[in-house]
């Protein structure tokens, strides 16, 4: 199963969990009016692994370069950012790569953009390391670090080795990007605390692009 990370305390999760409110919404019926637009370059995002097991981790996540459909992370600020392992993509913030991985295609990035507005119901596929099938589902309003956020769950299905997973998401809809997984293997990365970035659009966080990998030709297509 896939992870970018790992989890912590089963009761910590209840907690959190347990503050949350879902509306379902009819099949189709778009729940914001607004289209894709990425967090700013340099938001930070702190974020809590729980672990199926109970154990628990914690990282920060920035974002270094954004574009029309797409965030580029620094997955943990910890690291050096000196390899393209460490970067990530999220495209249009319903599904990500690792930035040493192959990229979506043209096709595929554009059906992905525009499930935007999210309606409820409407799907979208990618191929890939890291493809699967994204299915929009309903809004709800969950605890994001000390105040509640407007989000819509994702569920994202992939197969390895015959079997069949589903991750959820959920989707900041004023952010777009997401700050909830609840993994298939019972995992789940919760925030603690977003900081939106000031850096105008276009700005690169990163000394060197070609550490970025295969993300690299994201930013030259700016």
């Amino acid at each position: 199963m896939r992870s970018l990370t790992k989890t912590l305390s089963a009761a910590a999760c209840t907690a959190l969990l347990a503050s949350c409110t879902t509306t379902a919404e009819a099949p189709g019926e778009a729940v914001t009016e607004a289209g894709f637009t990425p967090p700013p370059v340099g938001t930070e995002i702190d974020w809590t692994f729980v672990y199926g097991e109970g154990d628990s981790d914690e990282s920060t996540s920035r974002v270094v370069a954004t574009g029309q459909d797409f965030a580029i992370y620094l997955s943990d600020t910890s690291y050096g950012g000196s390899d393209p392992f460490d970067y990530y993509v999220e495209f249009s913030g319903v599904f990500f790569t690792m930035c040493d991985g192959p990229m979506p295609s043209a096709a595929e990035r554009e059906a992905a953009l525009a499930l935007w507005p999210l309606a409820a119901g409407n799907s979208s596929s990618v191929s890939g390391d890291w493809g699967g099938d994204v299915i929009i589902g309903e809004q709800a309003s969950i605890l994001v670090g000390k105040g509640m956020s407007d989000v819509v769950w994702t569920d994202f299905s992939y197969t390895e080795d015959g079997t069949v997973f589903t991750d959820k998401s959920a989707v900041s809809l004023e952010l777009g990007t997401v700050v909830e997984m609840r993994w298939d293997d019972g995992a789940l990365d919760l925030v603690r605390a977003i900081r939106p970035g000031t850096a105008d659009p276009g700005t690169v966080l990163v000394d060197k692009p070609k550490t970025l990998g295969n993300c690299a030709a994201l930013i030259k297509e700016n």
